[in-house]
């Protein structure tokens, strides 16, 4: 998609992008190395893009939620909420507010933000 789009992003000097990813991307992960395997790789093709078109004026991020309440992706026998520095798993609105900020930010760009309540400090 990002092949489709991006080309007129960069034509019209406006864009913004932002992937979802996963923080298994950068530990592992518990479904398996094809999952951890497959968002690593997104990060690779992020920083592709986003160094050949910020000057276009088209921003590529992507946010890397953990552990959010809600979503039927909390692994089984996983870490309890109480695990986390912050205590709890996280919402599906605090994934959107972190969204909605990347994406009205033009400034911001090659970045992958991580979204798991402490838990993996980088």
């Amino acid at each position: 998609m990002a092949q489709r789009i991006v080309p007129g992003m960069a034509e019209r000097g406006f864009g913004r992008v932002l992937f979802v990813s996963s923080i298994a991307a950068f530990t592992g992960g518990v479904v398996g190395p094809h999952y951890a395997a497959s968002k690593a790789g997104l990060h690779g093709m992020l920083h592709f893009i986003a160094a050949r078109v910020a000057g276009d004026g088209v921003t590529v991020n992507a946010i890397a939620p953990a552990l959010i309440e809600d979503t039927r992706m909390l692994p089984a026998g996983g870490p309890g909420p109480r695990a986390l520095p912050v205590g709890r798993y996280g919402r599906p609105e605090e994934v959107a507010d972190l969204a909605m900020a990347v994406l009205r930010n033009g400034y911001l760009t090659n970045q992958v933000l991580s979204l798991d309540g402490g838990a993996h400090p980088r």
